[in-house]
């Protein structure tokens, strides 16, 4: 049940894990929430070692000493290539992430309607728990939000350095 809901194989144990410490209601929307909970949760790790990756690429071309470096610098000794490899895999696996949140979000959109029909006719010692999953889904919206952020923003980052790879690859063959 927890692969149809997102979570990799490898963390179905996890994800079992997940559910029963938890605590959480015993409405519906416990194992839909619960494995974006769990899929957000990874996206954000990879996230930072997308971030780290990034700024390994920066760094192997000196990218921000630059305009500091009192020796002078001999563009010959990057290895562009290397770097527009990187930067594209960069780039792919950024775009996957971008679209992965933006699909987490209408998952999360489409439950969120779903709980607001669930109020219809409800008890009131029900509502509590909607209220509780509704909490959650606001929760796990400004993760993924949060998620996107950090990947438009690697992105940018990144095209940032293959501008500066595009130059130098210029620079050494009409420099």
């Amino acid at each position: 049940m927890a692969l149809v809901f997102g979570a990799r194989q490898y963390e179905a144990e996890t994800f079992i894990e997940f559910l029963l410490d938890g605590g959480r209601t015993s409405h519906w929307s416990v194992l839909p929430l619960a494995a974006l909970e769990l899929t957000a949760d990874d996206f954000s790790k990879q996230i930072n070692l997308r971030h780290n990756d990034v700024w390994k690429v920066g760094d192997s071309l000196k990218m921000d000493t630059w305009a500091t470096d009192k020796d002078k610098f001999d563009i010959k000794t990057l290895d562009l290539t290397g770097a527009i490899r990187s930067l594209n895999s960069l780039f792919v696996e950024l775009a996957y992430y971008s679209q992965a949140c933006q699909t987490s979000q209408s998952l999360l959109g489409d439950i969120e309607k779903m709980v607001e029909l669930d109020l219809v006719g409800l008890e009131s010692r029900s509502t509590r728990t909607i209220k509780a999953v509704k909490e959650d889904i606001q929760r796990l919206k400004s993760w993924y939000d949060g998620i996107q952020a950090r990947s438009d923003y690697l992105t940018r980052r990144a095209e940032a350095l293959l501008q500066t790879v595009n130059a130098s690859h210029l620079s050494r063959r009409y420099g």
